[in-house]
């Protein structure tokens, strides 16, 4: 973080600002202000990335406009006023639905206003923020400023969530020049974010930003997108979006539509949608998922594989574990026990061509659960693992691959060794840890 950029945007009677300004100086060298300034860095960054994320979160689960519409609809009629030179007495038109917003935006009212409008919002809010602030001045790992990394992703998620519905709506949420919505306005996001981290350090914002922070009133509170006339005000009220971290740090990629509780997805236009670690999957399987009630015979009807792989992976593999074609190993020395489902999944169901069935690089999946029970409760669980492992313990596909080189690799039949895999060791390794532990 460049902390020099902050003083022109830090109001200097701010309580933390003799601070700011000692450890923004790096030609200051005297006693400990280098372990003083390295120490301000540090969670000045933590700070950045916690804000972040809790900020993240409540811009995709807003409170809902309908809560807050007093204090949203003060803000956009202050806009208009200073936009227009005149106060805006019809009632706003509060839109629930993409195309419903997007007909009424697209208004001549509202058209013919767009250029001037943007001149005058830019001008008064936009401007001096980004002749003050860069992209290289944020912290490293949520840098990009122009998408201010929160507003590339949530339009991403966005557009992911309705790219599986029926029937798509080509232009949904694509920004436009007359449409002020969340990617448009993401220097206000910038700016919120930024004041709110700046709190954490006892400083305020000069009123010249802390006015472009305000307009964030608007996203907070279940507004997505507002369009601005010479009459009109227009709004798009916000779906509500859960998801979650990936753990990436590539701003594009690091949050997934993920629910286990509700709808992953819910607005006026698509109403519910359901996801698993990102990817889309039917109300009927995200819910026998969820309860756990998932059956072998209901989850291979699933056609797609990404849908498939999702549904078991939460609804574990207890659902499998009593299958009627299940091979059970008698119980290892350690109470382990080896379930095996031979042709579990055939060519057929995995979508293999009729003419690519012979093929020696085609076979059918082998289902593999591990059986064991916790040592301090005693509790039983089962656990999917691997059918086959190479020489080193690590997972492998049972048939050599077409291209490439040729792994050596065997077939998981010890329930011990199943057990050791689990935790990344060989048989040996993982029991005689645990024997020399005792």
């Amino acid at each position: 973080m460049n902390l020099k950029a902050l003083l022109p945007m830090c109001h200097p009677e701010s309580v933390g600002f003799s601070k700011l300004v000692k450890v923004s100086n790096n030609r200051l060298k005297k006693g400990n202000i280098a372990e003083v300034r390295e120490s301000y860095h540090k969670r000045f960054n933590e700070v950045w990335y916690s804000v972040f994320d809790n900020y993240m979160e409540g811009i995709m689960q807003p409170i809902p406009y309908s809560r807050r519409k007093g204090k949203v609809n003060k803000t956009l009629r202050k806009l208009f006023n200073e936009v227009n030179g005149y106060d805006h007495t019809k009632n706003i038109n509060v839109c629930t639905e993409w195309g419903e917003f997007s007909k009424s935006s697209y208004k001549r009212d509202i058209i013919d206003n767009r250029r001037e409008f943007l001149e005058k919002f830019f001008k008064e809010y936009r401007n001096l923020i980004i002749k003050n602030l860069r992209s290289s001045d944020l912290p490293e790992a949520k840098r990009n400023f122009d998408a201010v990394n929160i507003i590339g992703q949530i339009i991403q998620l966005y557009q992911n969530a309705i790219s599986s519905s029926d029937p798509p709506l080509s232009d949904y949420y694509k920004s436009k020049q007359h449409v002020q919505n969340i990617a448009r306005c993401n220097f206000i996001i910038a700016i919120r974010i930024l004041e709110i981290v700046l709190s954490k350090f006892k400083l305020k914002l000069k009123s010249e930003f802390k006015k472009t922070a305000e307009l964030a009133v608007i996203f907070e509170n279940g507004v997505s997108a507002f369009s601005i006339g010479k009459k009109e005000i227009n709004v798009l009220t916000s779906p509500i979006i859960k998801t979650e971290k990936t753990g990436t740090q590539n701003w594009q990629n690091s949050y997934r539509l993920h629910s286990t509780t509700d709808p992953a997805y819910v607005s006026g236009d698509f109403k519910e949608l359901y996801y698993l670690h990102g990817v889309a999957v039917q109300k009927k399987y995200w819910k026998m998922a969820i309860e756990k009630t998932l059956k072998f015979e209901d989850w291979i009807k699933i056609k797609n594989i990404e849908e498939r792989r999702v549904i078991i992976d939460e609804a574990g593999a207890d659902c499998f574990a009593k299958h009627p074609r299940a091979e059970i190993t008698e119980k290892s020395p350690h109470g382990n026990k080896l379930i095996t489902i031979r042709e579990a999944v055939s060519l057929e169901d995995q979508g293999v061509p009729l003419e690519n069935r012979e093929s020696e690089f085609q076979s059918p999946i082998d289902i593999k659960i591990l059986n064991y029970k916790d040592p301090s409760t005693g509790r039983e669980y089962n656990s999917f693992v691997p059918t086959h492992l190479d020489d080193n313990g690590n997972s492998v596909e049972p048939v050599q691959p077409r291209w490439g080189s040729k792994v050596p690799r065997h077939e998981l039949t010890d329930p011990d060794e199943a057990m050791a895999w689990k935790f990344g060791k060989t048989k040996e390794e993982y029991y005689g840890e645990l024997v020399a532990e005792a």
